[in-house]
This record gives structure tokens, C-alpha cells and sequence, in this order.
């Protein structure tokens, strides 16, 4: 259930219609009979989707009515994996030894900040603020 819950949020930030995303194949729906419950919601996963809804709005208000939000996310998708395919063949991936840990985190804490805070005007009931 919770897998669930945590698909739908991603969706929802990334501007990305749901039922297209209860539509694609699952990596929980294999992951969730070799891991442990903790495992399956934990990751990644909302810095990701916040980070793909930018890039749909940034080229949505770029180039309007061009494209769809699935269209983007895909083709980002495709974009990311041949990267990390290249990394891998040229077995470059020690480069990522060089990322500071503290870098990292300070940008998974802003992205959880920038996150919290986009959820506070639905709290209050403050409509029209994006």
C-alpha cells in the first residue's frame, strides 16, 4: 500500500497524469518479494519526481502545447539511462567518487524543504499559489 501512496505522490509532482502512472510496470511490484517493507518506499524517488516536474513545466512554458508531460518524462528517461549506460561502458563511474557526501545531502534537504513547503497552502486551504 504504501508503494502506492508513494507512485501517486511521485506523479503528482511531477505534473504527470496518475493514471498513467499506475499504467507503467512497477519496479515495486518485483522489488516488494526480495525486500523488506522499509526498503520499498525509501529512496530517491520524490527529488527525482520534483526535479522531472521542473522540466516539464520549464519546457511546457518554453515550447506550449508542443509536447505532453509523459512524452518529456520519457524521453528524459531514455536520455538519463543512455548516460548512465556510457558511464558504465566507459567505466567512468569513479567520477561519482567525487561528489561530496555533503553536497548531496544538502540537496536532498532542500528538495525535502522545497517539497514541505509547496504542501503548505493545501494545509492551510489557500487556493491559486503553484
Amino acid at each position: 500500500m504504501v508503494s502506492i501512496r508513494h507512485s501517486s505522490a511521485s506523479c503528482f509532482i511531477a505534473y504527470v497524469e496518475q493514471r498513467l502512472c499506475f499504467a507503467l510496470p512497477k519496479p515495486h511490484a518485483v522489488f516488494q518479494f526480495f525486500a523488506t517493507s522499509k526498503d520499498v518506499a525509501i529512496g530517491p524517488a520524490a527529488v527525482m519526481s520534483q526535479t522531472v516536474g521542473l522540466i516539464i513545466t520549464y519546457i511546457n512554458e518554453r515550447y506550449p502545447n508542443r509536447w505532453l508531460g509523459p512524452e518529456i518524462a520519457t524521453t528524459l528517461a531514455f536520455i538519463c539511462g543512455f548516460i548512465v549506460l556510457g558511464i558504465g561502458l566507459l567505466r567512468i563511474g569513479w567520477i561519482i567518487e567525487f561528489i561530496p557526501a555533503t553536497a548531496v545531502s544538502g540537496y536532498m534537504t532542500g528538495s525535502a524543504l522545497n517539497i514541505a513547503s509547496g504542501q503548505v497552502p493545501g494545509l492551510m486551504g489557500i487556493s491559486g499559489i503553484k
